[in-house]
């Protein structure tokens, strides 16, 4: 399935991005509580993330998350 998605992204000239579960996204704009790293929980067409300064959990689409996301931290770089 992920490979399909890739293959239909490369044919858009867009590229998808190598996000995980477990990772910790540093985004552009910060969450209304003031924090800008989230969590991933769920990778597919939506992501669903949770924000490490609240711990609200938001459902969105990849596109939309991936426009967004200023640097990926690995469990190795935290």
């Amino acid at each position: 399935m992920y490979a399909i998605i890739i293959w239909i992204l490369e044919k858009k000239g867009e590229s998808a991005m190598d996000v995980r579960l477990g990772d910790v996204l540093l985004m552009k704009k910060k969450h209304p509580c003031g924090s800008d790293s989230f969590k991933v929980l769920r990778v597919g067409m939506d992501f669903k993330i949770k924000c490490l300064g609240c711990g609200r959990e938001i459902m969105a689409p990849r596109s939309k998350i991936e426009k967004n996301i200023k640097r990926i931290l690995r469990e190795g770089e935290l």
